[in-house]
């Protein structure tokens, strides 16, 4: 049995899902996520520069762009709200800008750098990154993220319906013990 929780076309969750994503979107003011105004009072990431301010023209794939991308996504192809598909599309047009493209560096080489700045158009670095330069590229997080979204977009699908007939139950209690977790 699926443990996740997800939303269908039904009309009730068409109905209510893209009121939230309108709400969080409302600042966006151009195709650059880092222009999503955040509330003054928000506690501040460890991970977050220590002067970082709204207006900064830097966008976090780490811990911020990945996830709205697939969350995004998620939410345009259950509603067909062409407003959320809008906001997928111009994060996807971004990530595709922002791709690494180096003949000198062939490990870098279509990633994604853990933050960039769009106003110097360069990969970007916190004040907070301690032990991790600008040049870092986050294998699981901002790469898996992005790259599955933009699968799922050619493959016209969705996570929910991509796993829909997962097996994975099937050896969840032989890995779980195997891993020395309590289920």
């Amino acid at each position: 049995s699926r443990v996740s929780v997800g939303c269908s076309s039904a009309k009730p969750d068409r109905d209510w899902l893209p009121a939230p994503f309108r709400a969080c979107f409302s600042s966006l003011r151009s195709a650059e996520p880092s222009t999503l105004e955040v509330p003054e009072s928000t506690i501040p990431h460890p991970c977050v520069a220590t002067d970082q301010k709204n207006g900064d023209p830097v966008s976090d794939m780490l811990y911020t762009a990945n996830f709205a991308f697939i969350g995004l996504h998620e939410a345009a192809y259950v509603t067909g709200d062409p407003a959320i598909r809008k906001m997928e599309d111009k994060l996807a047009e971004f990530f595709c800008r922002i791709q690494v493209r180096s003949d000198v560096q062939p490990s870098l080489d279509g990633g994604w750098f853990r933050a960039f700045d769009f106003k110097r158009w360069e990969a970007w670095g916190a004040n907070a990154d301690a032990g991790w330069g600008a040049w870092a590229i986050e294998s699981g997080w901002t790469q898996a993220w992005i790259t599955s979204v933009l699968a799922m977009r050619c493959m016209k699908t969705s996570l929910w319906d991509l796993t829909a007939k997962s097996h994975i139950s099937r050896n969840a209690k032989k890995l779980i013990s195997e891993m020395g977790l309590k289920k």
